[in-house]
């Protein structure tokens, strides 16, 4: 069986497109309907080109293909098999957390000093990757969820982007890349890396003309160490 250092890689583009998939599905709208309000129909998306990078994602793994997935059909008649395509999304996400972060949800390639603590600097990319960050050193169990049935497994860090914005952002929508030491946003929005929310998905980045000079952005927190 390959080490999970040389199948890094390969799961962090499964769970990308299992965030890629899940983009195509609008929230549910029959609420709005029932009150009244018009909700204008999306035509059905064409995913065929997802499903099989994923068929072959998952031969490279050596992984059984899920139910999830060998049952689905590619030819989508109607958005009601955007349940379908979600039972396959949510065994992505589960297969890749049993393989990627098996133990308490943090990424065990990723290494932490404390509780609370984690490498100051370590550089971040937004979904794009046309927005930088660096990692500001703190670590802390994601909030989400309203009772401990539904708690999010995931651990937020403290993020500073280039931006000048300041945030928590949750390993749940964040892949650690060992082989260039940085940390990618692979779902949701663009730096909030917020995938559960209606869009915008999470705060998006500033306008560039707000954004603060290189000078003042290495005197903060992540910014003034060597990544």
């Amino acid at each position: 069986m390959k080490e999970l250092s040389e199948t890094l890689s390969t799961w962090a583009e499964a769970k990308r497109l299992s965030f890629v998939i899940d983009s195509h599905f609008p929230a549910k709208s029959g609420g709005l309907r029932k009150h009244g309000i018009h909700v204008p129909s999306v035509p059905s998306p064409d995913l065929s080109k997802e499903v099989r990078r994923i068929r072959e994602l998952f031969n490279d793994l050596g992984i059984v293909e899920p139910e999830s997935l060998s049952s689905l059909d590619l030819k989508v008649a109607h958005l009601n098999e955007g349940a379908n395509y979600k039972l396959l999304t949510q065994e992505i996400r589960r297969l890749y957390s049993e393989a990627v972060c098996p133990r308490d949800g943090w990424p065990r390639m990723l290494p932490y000093s404390s509780e609370k603590q984690i490498k100051e600097g370590i550089p971040l990319f937004s979904v794009s990757g046309n927005v930088e960050g660096r990692a500001t050193g703190s670590r802390r169990k994601c909030i989400a969820g309203k009772s401990d049935s539904d708690k999010c497994p995931g651990w937020f860090i403290g993020v500073l982007w280039e931006s000048g914005q300041q945030m928590y952002i949750c390993s749940e929508g964040w892949h650690y890349d060992l082989e260039n030491d940085r940390i990618d946003v692979i779902g949701g929005g663009e730096i909030s890396a917020r995938f559960v929310s209606p869009k915008p998905l999470g705060v998006p980045p500033l306008p560039r003309d707000v954004w603060p000079d290189r000078e003042s952005l290495v005197r903060r927190k992540g910014w003034h160490v060597s990544p």
